[in-house]
């Protein structure tokens, strides 16, 4: 892959990043309770990935003099996502783990209750969980650390493997041969 489709990647992945970690720093300042809100946090972080990835693939696909093949297409938004992803969660480590750790733990404190309440939600209609589950969810949500290096660590590979589902049907729409 050109090394100026890559760096362009790069270059929108920490504009990307920037982006979410003011997002973050804005939501911290405002009220941390937002943070437990689970559709509300899904749809602040997930629209502004999926469109700075189709950004770079566009921006990529231009400075391919309008081909890209399918591989171009899927490492210029992964690079992105990678990027941004990274940025986000040292900003993230940066806010709960050295600038306020007590905000930390009132999040997890809050996410028990709003998990749980999406989770019966969810059930309500599918009944997709047995009361076991509930229970259990209840007992994991009290050790449960979101903020511990291994959780961070984890959520970033995540958020990852989520992105790359993602990215596989848009670059197959915007690849030309």
């Amino acid at each position: 892959m050109n090394t100026n489709l890559k760096k362009n990647s790069f270059d929108i992945g920490i504009k990307l990043g920037t982006f979410l970690f003011f997002i973050t720093a804005i939501i911290y300042t405002i009220d941390i309770n937002y943070f437990s809100n689970f559709l509300l946090m899904l749809g602040i972080y997930r629209i502004p990935v999926i469109g700075f990835g189709i950004y770079a693939i566009i921006n990529s696909r231009k400075l391919n003099n309008g081909l890209i093949t399918f591989k171009e297409a899927f490492t210029s938004y992964f690079l992105c996502v990678v990027v941004g992803y990274f940025i986000l969660n040292v900003g993230s480590i940066i806010i709960f783990k050295f600038i306020d750790p007590i905000s930390a733990q009132v999040i997890n404190q809050n996410m028990t209750p709003a998990i749980l309440e999406f989770m019966h939600k969810i059930n309500s209609y599918a009944y997709l969980f047995p009361p076991e589950a509930f229970d259990m969810t209840i007992e994991n949500m009290r050790n449960f650390d979101g903020f511990s290096y291994s959780n961070i660590i984890s959520e970033f590979f995540n958020r990852l493997l989520m992105n790359a589902i993602f990215a596989v049907p848009l670059a197959l729409i915007f690849k030309k041969p």
